[in-house]
């Protein structure tokens, strides 16, 4: 009679009848609302299993294996049982079983696992086997070193002391490399030495080279170094090394090449901004040298409302120009200025400007032109091929026109009364 948690139980009963060895195996559930549960043991003639236990070390020696819990699978049941060093003994009916046990070692400063494994059948008698418990190879190694904090600037490299011991099972030669794709781009890696031979728990120092490029992201960026042992499958393993980049500030203001649209009195404009420094930066745009009577509209980036651009990237922002209906238009060409001014940049020294000019939705630009799209940095576009016109002279050409033609009527009337 015990007290079980509710659930499901194996069950191994071990007796005597008739001055002989019985056993027998059954299952019992535990019901947490009926509160107790019969479970009827059915026993049988039972015979000994039983046998020296011992390992054969990284040296060679031949040892009797520590005391240990073994493990007996019987049927879909499974039981541990507790047995001395050295040997295992157990009584058991008739049936087919499975024996397994594992035992840990610290052999040169390295944990070591030996695991052996035994199925038989018990057919009415008694049996005798040796378990020989065999080495579990692991190929593993340590990494060791001191991180540098100190930014470093784009394109700079670096130089870290590291140490690498092998935690595996045994001597092996391991092979350096980067683990593939997953340092930053453009990088190179050059380690002192392409692989290392360690026996086992053994230390070597050797020394890894880092170039970063010139388009490295701001911040921590990590290296994976990985050792793999040699006519091995898998790798042995990984070490980061961090290498930290400092935060450079530059930012780029031109005029988009799309040509001015009217709305009303209305005039959109584009600008690019871009973030030619290696950090995520946030900027505040603002507008200067506007006519008289007219304001601005920015479509993002006003002060408190600050446009954030990711690193080595650009984006468009739409400035639309507005006339007060009392104020008379600009000047063709009236020059205004959008100044971007870094707000990340705790130093505040970062800024840009680009200058645009009030120019009219019928007017085109010709021929070739430097500006650039966002989409295509740094190259030129064809932007409109036809000629540059402007509404007042059209406006007087055709005048002149009329003139000309209302003038020769009314000549043609006097000569003709």
């Amino acid at each position: 009679n015990i007290t079980l948690k509710p659930g499901a139980y194996n069950l191994f009963a071990l007796g005597t009848a008739n001055g002989s060895a019985v056993a027998g195996f059954a299952q019992a559930t535990v019901d947490p609302v009926g509160g107790f549960s019969w479970a009827n043991v059915s026993l049988q003639s039972a015979f000994g299993v039983s046998g020296a236990t011992v390992l054969n070390n990284t040296t060679g020696s031949i040892l009797p294996v520590p005391a240990t819990t073994y493990t007996l699978d019987a049927g879909g049941a499974r039981f541990e049982f507790a047995q001395p060093a050295g040997a295992y003994a157990f009584t058991l009916p008739d049936g087919a079983f499975a024996l397994n046990a594992t035992v840990e070692t610290r052999e040169f400063g390295v944990s070591m696992n030996y695991t052996a494994r035994a199925d038989f059948t018990v057919d009415f008698s008694d049996q005798a086997r040796e378990l020989n418990f065999t080495k579990v190879h692991r190929y593993a190694v340590e990494f060791t070193y001191v991180e540098d904090k100190a930014p470093l600037a784009q394109g700079a490299n670096i130089t870290y002391n590291l140490t690498m011991r092998n935690t595996g099972t045994d001597n092996a030669t391991f092979d350096l490399e980067p683990a593939t794709g997953q340092g930053p781009s453009g990088w190179t890696f050059n380690p002192s030495l392409d692989n290392l031979t360690l026996e086992i728990g053994e230390s070597k120092d050797f020394t890894v080279l880092i170039n970063t490029s010139n388009q490295t992201r701001a911040g921590v960026n990590v290296l994976p170094l990985k050792a793999s042992a040699r006519n091995q499958t898998g790798d042995a393993g990984f070490v980061q090394l961090n290498v930290t980049t400092r935060q450079d500030w530059d930012i780029d203001v031109r005029q988009d090449v799309d040509a001015p649209a009217d709305i009303g009195s209305q005039t959109n404009y584009f600008v690019a901004i871009e973030n030619k420094g290696n950090g995520v930066d946030k900027v505040a745009i603002t507008v200067s040298g506007l006519p008289p009577g007219y304001s601005v509209t920015l479509e993002r980036g006003a002060p408190g409302s600050e446009l954030e651009l990711q690193p080595f990237r650009a984006e468009r922002v739409l400035v639309a120009l507005r006339r007060d209906a009392a104020a008379p238009p600009a000047q063709q060409g009236w020059p205004f200025i959008v100044d971007v001014r870094s707000v990340a940049n705790q130093n505040n020294t970062t800024f840009g400007q680009a200058t645009l000019k009030v120019a009219y939705a019928d007017l085109r630009l010709g021929g070739d032109t430097n500006a650039t799209r966002v989409t295509e940095t740094g190259r030129g576009n064809l932007v409109e091929t036809r000629s540059l016109t402007t509404p007042g002279f059209e406006g007087a050409a055709a005048l002149a026109a009329l003139l000309l033609i209302l003038g020769a009527s009314r000549r043609q009337r006097r000569r003709h009364p």
